[in-house]
């Protein structure tokens, strides 16, 4: 128990943190409210309780690093289960539990001190021996790793020394506690000198953890209490998918902003992630923008908007409502370079143990930059003019859509009576116009029929999906394009969309419904991706192989269909069925797949700095000694093609999709 010192202390200590905590929480506030509304809803709060279990105690993203996540693993359980238990044997909270059950929680707080002292040595030689690039080294962690591991070892000592002073009356099942006991009995100490000594390493444990407790807020301890936070509220829509707003007219005329170009536009739980980072640099091992030497890393876009909430989110709230003077975001917080940089793959949320999401926020101050200020690079405008113009990037006439299916007799919705079409095969602007691409749409044409599935084409109907305008930031574009699509499919009342463009898969499945595709008669399809299926095909016997191509194969994973929507079996379930074995496999390959370049806009951007991901990628596959990439996504094809080019292997090496493998392997 404490005595009254030990109480004040302990008093001073809570104030601390919690003037410290509340200080970092009000930050959060200077955003647009939306954490709260979103917790009142039942079901989703129980979503989020499992969430929040599966990560923080069963650490499942970090683990996918083996070592540091072992040892932030050791460190959380082997520090915190001990301090709690301090905490409430020193509050007399703590009961006093029969001896049984004593000393199987004395062997299980032994356990845990030295799962945490391991977890400190790891840490240590990880930072001091090992010292990999993404580590930031300040003396902040030095002193952290020191307080923490100082908790550990006077609380042993304590243990030792008091069980050195009760034996042989007491034994406990302690075996650290009992050596270090025994180690004690060889300098034969008197029992007085002991007990001074158990007294002074019981008051150097105690004032550590008050020190520790005051401290938290102000360091970068500060994560255990925003990190959970932040998983517990993180957004539960599909990683990727943008906020809509629904009347942009409505939103300018009311004084507001389309997109992001100030702190305080951003919503609370973006400025809570801000504050939630560990920098741990996971992020950075797998954006292929910062691999690839763009300036571009993750986790310095959400360190400088850390810093520049620091700076003036304060004043945000000394304003208390009325407006104050603040920076454009992409002036002082981020660099232009950066923010059409990113390719929105989600490598970084795939990896990130807080499930921060970058892309968005960078995808946010592009819909002002693009829709308030119409500032970006040039070469977008004659994108933007082809998708307003003919719907399409290529910027080729909306009656050539269909051109493509010339002789192949397919039906097309608005020319046929057929009322049993049992899917619509939404073609995309890139395999109605990529001269490429072409070839995909065609072959799997020629594998619909021979599955004999009744499927009918949108032809001139068709419009771009408005994945790419919104991507680039131009929102008015994108609803414009989306509105016109969900009418055309309500006329036809759509049940259900196949597609083999990753991008126009995520788009359809996961954004249209917010745009009235959802529980509206005549909107409310399903879509499903060309590799499911496919695979589906397969399995019912629709489709049968007649000579697999026993080719040295390999997938590459595109981010839209994999991250996005953690489609990884059913392309390499064909690749198998059509090759006649299992495909090779990358390093990066499935989550952690290195993207293709062309995600987020950036297939109708020059790439200028750095190294093109693309030939990153393309080596990646080579390396494997493969002599065919197997795809799922026209822009993947484009790009791995032109990796293929760029090192003269077009007469030996080739890249193809899965529809295209799976015909010639039917034929």
């Amino acid at each position: 128990m404490l005595n009254q010192v030990d109480l004040l202390l302990l008093i001073v200590a809570l104030l601390c943190f919690s003037h410290g905590v509340f200080r970092r929480v009000r930050l959060w506030s200077v955003g647009v409210p939306d954490i709260i509304p979103s917790v009142f809803d039942r079901q989703i709060f129980k979503q989020r309780l499992k969430n929040l279990a599966a990560q923080i105690f069963s650490h499942k993203k970090i683990l996918q690093q083996p070592y540091p996540g072992l040892m932030h693993l050791l460190i959380f359980y082997g520090f915190s289960i001990p301090l709690l238990v301090i905490i409430l044997v020193n509050l007399g909270i703590f009961p006093r539990l029969p001896g049984p059950i004593s000393s199987i929680l004395s062997l299980l707080l032994d356990i845990c001190g030295l799962a945490g002292c391991l977890g400190i040595l790891l840490a240590m030689a990880r930072r001091y021996i090992i010292k990999p690039d993404n580590l930031l080294q300040k003396s902040e962690d030095n002193l952290i790793l020191a307080l923490i591991l100082s908790i550990l070892v006077f609380g042993f000592l304590v243990e030792g020394f008091r069980i050195y002073i009760t034996l042989p009356e007491m034994r406990p099942l302690a075996p650290v506690g009992l050596i270090i006991a025994k180690f004690i009995s060889i300098f034969s100490p008197s029992q007085s000198v002991v007990a001074v000594l158990h007294q002074i390493s019981w008051r150097l444990h105690l004032f550590s953890v008050l020190f520790f407790i005051g401290y938290l807020p102000y360091s970068k301890l500060f994560h255990l209490i925003s990190a959970p936070l932040n998983i517990f509220f993180a957004d539960l829509t599909p990683g990727g998918v943008l906020s809509k707003y629904d009347d942009l007219e409505q939103t300018i005329e009311d004084g507001n902003n389309i997109g992001v170009s100030v702190l305080k536009e951003y919503r609370d739980k973006d400025i809570m992630d801000f504050d939630a980072c560990v920098k741990c640099g996971r992020c950075e091992d797998f954006c292929p923008c910062h691999i690839s030497g763009k300036p571009l890393s993750p986790k310095q876009v959400i360190e400088d908007f850390h810093q520049h909430l620091q700076g003036y989110g304060p004043k945000i709230l000394a304003a208390k409502g009325e407006d104050v003077e603040l920076p454009m975001l992409y002036d002082e917080a981020v660099k232009e370079d950066a923010i059409w940089a990113c390719t929105t793959c989600l490598a970084c949320l795939e990896q990130c143990p807080v499930n921060i999401r970058v892309p968005n926020k960078l995808v946010d101050i592009r819909r002002y930059l693009v829709t308030m200020e119409g500032q970006h690079p040039n070469e977008m405008n004659l994108v933007f003019k082809g998708l307003e113009n003919n719907s399409n990037p290529w910027n080729l006439g909306m009656n050539m859509r269909a051109d493509w299916a010339e002789g192949l007799d397919i039906k097309i919705l608005g020319d046929t009576d057929d009322t049993q079409i049992d899917l619509l095969y939404w073609v995309g602007c890139a395999c109605a116009y990529d001269d490429r691409s072409v070839k995909i749409s065609k072959a799997m044409v020629e594998l619909l029929n021979m599955a004999g599935v009744n499927f009918a084409i949108l032809g001139m109907e068709e419009g771009c999906c408005g994945e790419t305008a919104r991507r680039l930031g131009n929102e008015y574009l994108a609803q414009m394009i989306i509105d016109g699509n969900i009418e055309t499919l309500k006329n036809y009342k759509i049940k259900k969309i196949l597609t083999h463009c990753p991008h126009c898969y995520n788009t359809l499945k996961s954004e249209y419904p917010s745009f009235g595709a959802s529980g509206t008669p005549g909107a409310d399809f399903q879509v499903v991706h060309h590799s499911q299926f496919l695979a589906q095909l397969l399995e019912e016997k629709r489709l049968t192989i007649k000579e697999p191509l026993q080719q040295k194969m390999v997938l590459h994973d595109s981010c839209y269909l994999g991250r996005y929507h953690e489609i990884y079996t059913p392309p390499r379930d064909v690749i198998q069925a059509a090759n006649g074995k299992k495909s090779l496999e990358m390093q990066r390959r499935c989550s952690e797949s290195f993207c293709c370049g062309a995600g987020g806009g950036r297939m109708w951007l020059e790439e200028n700095l750095g190294s093109r991901i693309n030939i990153l990628r393309t080596e990646q596959a080579l390396e494997t000694g493969a002599d065919t990439i197997g795809v799922a996504c026209p822009y993947c094809l484009t790009m791995l093609e032109d990796g293929i080019k760029s090192k003269d292997l077009e007469d030996t090496h080739r890249v193809m999709d899965l529809a295209e493998m799976l015909l010639k392997a039917c034929k």
